[in-house]
């Protein structure tokens, strides 16, 4: 039997370590992956430079949630403590709002008999911890899927190849979903960038820039990531990697986490910030210079005309100044799948 998994990314490589888990290994089960992007296990992802320009280094930061980091647990120990070790484990979430006034605090813990923590890291970190512990040769790199189909009587496609079972991890607009589908129901279910207020669809969405920062631009404080929510936008910064403890460290900015000691904050921390736009952007015909400006627009209040009200967290302004904006992502929106 000869199972296919198209996308090498986070789900993807989840994906084939469970079936080699769960899998009974006595039968002839072939299990490989297609990723268009060419990959490796080799690190890139050190907080030797905080703006990695590697080709591997995909998207930017994300939180793996307590019932993720348990799913991560079951799937393989080892992975489990080494997301932890790389990334940063967090106490709480602080909300505020514009004004900087405190919306609230919650534990970032999942209240589970296993007690679970939301680590913060790169996403390219949490990829390497699963990258690893593939095979090199259950990989194959270079070449995208175009096309996945049912087998038809009569031929081949050229640079086909025969699977009994594909497992589609290619991301919103999945090339695999239109197998599943049928061409008669693929644009029912394409995913969209509008979203619906009142009722009624509008012609704009969500857009979401981001990226790493050094954390001396981060308040001293262990183990909380801030959010703060505002008219025209959202803005988030937490610590994402750590140092190697030593005896002269301060404890009371440790972060323990099971049997693991998080030492205190490391070089590297992530920013986000999401906002409405209309019409989809195109991240490679972005205007860096603009996006910046629309950033300090929004968060800050710089603009001469002062659409917005200031944003008064002095974390925000520090990062502001400081980044430069190499990517964005627009926010699609898949609709419900038939089951």
């Amino acid at each position: 039997m000869r199972i296919l998994i198209v996308g090498g990314g986070i789900s993807g490589l989840s994906i084939y370590l469970f079936f080699r888990k769960l899998l009974p290994s006595t039968r002839n089960i072939s299990v490989s992956i297609h990723e268009s992007v060419e990959s490796s296990k080799r690190s890139t992802d050190s907080d030797d430079s905080i703006d990695n320009q590697e080709p591997e280094t995909i998207g930017a930061g994300l939180g793996v949630s307590p019932n993720g980091m348990q799913v991560l647990r079951h799937l393989d120990p080892e992975i489990h403590d080494a997301v932890v070790e790389q990334g940063y484990p967090v106490l709480r979430f602080n909300m505020r709002n514009a004004r900087n006034w405190s919306l609230g605090c919650y534990p970032a813990n999942g209240g589970t008999d296993v007690v679970e923590k939301t680590v913060m890291s790169s996403r390219q970190g949490v990829w390497h911890c699963l990258r690893k512990k593939v095979p090199d040769e259950a990989i194959i790199t270079g070449n995208s899927v175009k096309i996945v189909e049912r087998k038809k009587m009569g031929g081949r496609r050229a640079k086909s190849e025969e699977v009994d079972f594909v497992i589609g991890a290619d991301g919103v607009k999945s090339v695999a979903r239109k197998a599943v589908l049928g061409d008669g129901n693929v644009d029912l279910y394409l995913p969209s960038y509008d979203f619906e207020a009142n009722q009624s669809i509008l012609s704009r969405g969500l857009v979401g820039v981001g990226g790493f920062v050094p954390t001396a631009l981060l308040p001293p404080s262990a183990g909380s990531t801030t959010m703060t929510f505002g008219a025209q936008g959202f803005f988030g910064y937490s610590a994402c990697s750590r140092d190697q403890i030593s005896s002269n460290d301060d404890t009371s900015k440790c972060v323990y986490y099971g049997g693991i000691t998080s030492s205190p904050i490391g070089r590297k921390a992530m920013w986000w910030s999401t906002y409405e736009t209309e019409g989809v952007p195109d991240a490679r015909e972005i205007d860096k210079d603009d996006v910046r400006k629309q950033l300090l627009q929004r968060h800050v209040g710089k603009q001469l005309l002062q659409r917005h009200e200031h944003w008064r967290d002095p974390t925000i302004r520090k990062i502001i100044h400081e980044v430069e904006i190499e990517n964005l992502w627009p926010v699609w929106t898949t609709p419900k799948l038939p089951t």
